[in-house]
């Protein structure tokens, strides 16, 4: 994984996604240095499991379109979030971009490693921890410190 704080991080999300651990990674990340977007299925404000909206810096679609190398994809849980994403067509499109060019893929509930895996199998790159065991604070730090550690290699 060369260039590391040239590369970005994509956070993906639908409707339903978890706010909490969401906002929390993001901001762990952009803090880091690590440049990071936030992917909607769709550019318009999307909206959390709790009523919390965030606008997508890019659409899905805008972000198949880019040509910047990904560094990781993050994929959040949340309540239909998993299901909304499972049923678009370019989430799997992404996912296989990202795998074929060796990005690593975290995910952040039991729900989302599940889905990882039924599109990617077990040979994906990938750090699967559970937001609802974890600090915040801890589980930003810790995808940070992971994704700086395996970049140096």
């Amino acid at each position: 994984m060369s260039n590391i704080r040239h590369s970005q991080t994509v956070v993906i999300l639908a409707d339903g996604f978890d706010e909490l651990p969401t906002i929390g990674v993001l901001t762990a990340l952009r803090k880091a240095g690590l440049r990071s977007k936030l992917v909607g299925l769709r550019s318009k404000p999307t909206v959390g499991a709790h009523g919390i909206v965030l606008i997508p810096d890019l659409s899905l679609s805008q972000l198949l379109e880019l040509r910047s190398t990904i560094l990781a994809l993050i994929l959040p849980g949340g309540g239909g979030h998993l299901e909304r994403l499972r049923q678009d067509p370019r989430v799997n499109l992404i996912l296989q971009r990202g795998a074929d060019s060796g990005a690593a893929f975290v995910t952040l509930a039991q729900g989302a490693d599940k889905l990882l895996k039924e599109y990617m199998g077990d040979g994906a790159w990938c750090l699967s921890l559970n937001a609802a065991e974890l600090c915040i604070d801890d589980l930003g730090c810790q995808i940070v410190n992971w994704l700086l550690e395996t970049g140096r290699k």
